[in-house]
């Protein structure tokens, strides 16, 4: 049969080089996240609103300064609205302040601007949890290394601007 199947076809054999470059590129993915992780939890001085025996993978950071969050449905293609996120990590954030809140489902799938003084920064996310009447928590879809990096820098700009208005 050399190398083929019953009904022709023939069978894709992959090398364990391509095997091995796909596990590496895999490990590498998770180190660069574990990274991320590590950085944000070494941020001294930033006031965490979860205790310590969270699910979450990524610690959560109160956001106490000016930042807009334009929230659009991705599946009908419109606006929601203009809204605050209540807290944020490097998975998610929590909105807050959005007028069409009640017609937010769990499950939406959304586009969000964030907005800060500095930087725009486009994301993707799905409603994972609506906690209240007017709160809803989104999960952060597809994001590139750069989007986390991104993220990041957004917290910590808003734990260098806290630290600035305390003083």
């Amino acid at each position: 049969m050399n190398g083929g199947d019953l009904s022709g076809n023939r069978l894709r054999h992959v090398s364990s080089f391509h095997r091995q470059t796909k596990m590496q590129m895999t490990m590498k993915k998770v180190a660069m996240r574990n990274q991320t992780t590590k950085r944000l939890q070494n941020m001294t001085n930033i006031q965490t609103i979860v205790p310590g025996t969270d699910r979450r993978k990524f610690p959560r950071y109160y956001v106490g300064a000016r930042l807009t969050l334009a929230v659009e449905d991705e599946t009908l293609k419109e606006s929601i609205g203009l809204g605050e996120p209540g807290d944020i990590s490097v998975g998610g954030c929590r909105v807050r302040n959005l007028p069409a809140c009640p017609n937010v489902k769990v499950g939406d799938r959304l586009g969000l601007l964030l907005l800060d003084q500095v930087d725009a920064l486009s994301l993707h996310g799905e409603v994972v949890h609506h906690a209240t009447p007017d709160t809803f928590g989104v999960e952060f879809r597809n994001l590139t290394l750069t989007d986390e990096r991104a993220v990041v820098g957004i917290i910590k700009r808003l734990h260098s601007r806290r630290e600035i208005n305390s003083a």
